[in-house]
């Protein structure tokens, strides 16, 4: 829907995010067709991904005047961190526990519980966070309503 909407540098950049991002498919295909394997799907995710960021650091500076640095240091690190932290938690889960269902929902538990409140303490600023605040209040209030006419 965005990219149908947008115009002028901001319909280039969409245009040429969404090629990256349909690549994802035809790479995952050539690199399952060297040998790489069935993981191939996940490099090639990855792949497109770090190349849909590129392509992201370049259209802030040509759109919106962002300085690509501030990017990196304020959103990128702090994310990259985090989310290496939140991963470190989800290997140990795993290392401790056979392969299971249950170890696939303990992981996605665990590493939720330590990525959410990192995340909103160290990436969303005040205003962000105060925003965040709001919006769950307003949703709370309007599923509060609608649960006390049910009962």
């Amino acid at each position: 829907w965005v990219a149908i909407s947008a115009y002028g540098k901001s319909a280039a950049h969409q245009l040429t995010v969404g090629m990256v991002f349909l690549s994802t498919l035809p790479l995952a295909w050539l690199m399952m067709q060297c040998g790489l394997g069935l993981p191939s799907v996940g490099y090639s995710l990855l792949t497109t991904i770090s190349l849909a960021a590129v392509v992201r650091l370049i259209a802030i500076k040509r759109i919106l005047g962002i300085s690509p640095r501030y990017w990196i240091f304020r959103i990128f690190m702090p994310l990259l961190i985090i989310s290496v932290i939140s991963l470190s938690v989800g290997s140990l889960v795993c290392l401790n526990f056979p392969v299971s269902i249950l170890r696939i929902v303990l992981t996605s538990i665990a590493c939720n519980v330590v990525l959410i409140p990192l995340a909103l303490l160290f990436v969303l600023d005040g205003g962000e966070r105060e925003f965040l605040k709001v919006r769950i209040g307003r949703f709370y209030a309007k599923i509060g309503g609608r649960l006390a006419s049910v009962g």
